[in-house]
């Protein structure tokens, strides 16, 4: 305890904490595959999926029972530290469109990969003259270049 004592009481903070940092993955034309028993093996090919991970940062936490009182004689060092470590990856996918010709060829486009697959899905698109239906049948959508999104609305479907 003395030695935990001698350390409280020279201790001067953490410090700043590491940098923020994000970890990011691209691949493009990734296959939707359909389920085993079905004669088609692919469903189709999304234009481009995106996994996002984020070096989380935390301070360490001192011992402690299960009341939350702290367990004396305990090396400090071990918990008066910055932690870092890599949150899971999130992945969307991105659907691009130079022009939508058809609404409902894209919403069952979209459907038909919402049908084999969990991935968060966007249009991007120039053309956003159907920003707010395409959100209403729950999938995102990007207005290309100025990046204005329209978040897909809550949707019942899954």
């Amino acid at each position: 305890m003395e030695a935990e004592l001698a350390f409280l009481n020279s201790w001067d903070g953490l410090g700043e904490p590491p940098g923020p940092s994000l970890d990011v993955r691209c691949e493009l034309e990734r296959a939707i595959p359909r389920r085993q028993y079905e004669t088609t093996p692919i469903a189709g090919w999304i234009d481009v999926v995106l996994s996002v991970r984020v070096l989380r940062v935390i301070a360490g936490a001192a011992p402690s029972d299960e009341y939350g009182r702290p367990y004396l004689g305990v090396d400090p060092t071990r918990y008066a530290k910055w932690i870092a470590y890599w949150a899971d990856f999130q992945s969307f996918a991105f659907e691009a469109k130079t022009t939508i010709r058809s609404l409902g060829e894209l919403i069952r486009q979209l459907k038909a990969y919402r049908a084999y697959s969990k991935l968060p899905v966007y249009a991007v698109s120039p053309d956003s003259r159907f920003a707010n239906e395409i959100s209403d049948e729950g999938f995102g959508f990007i207005k290309y270049p100025d990046a204005i999104i329209t978040f897909p609305k809550k949707s019942n479907y899954r």
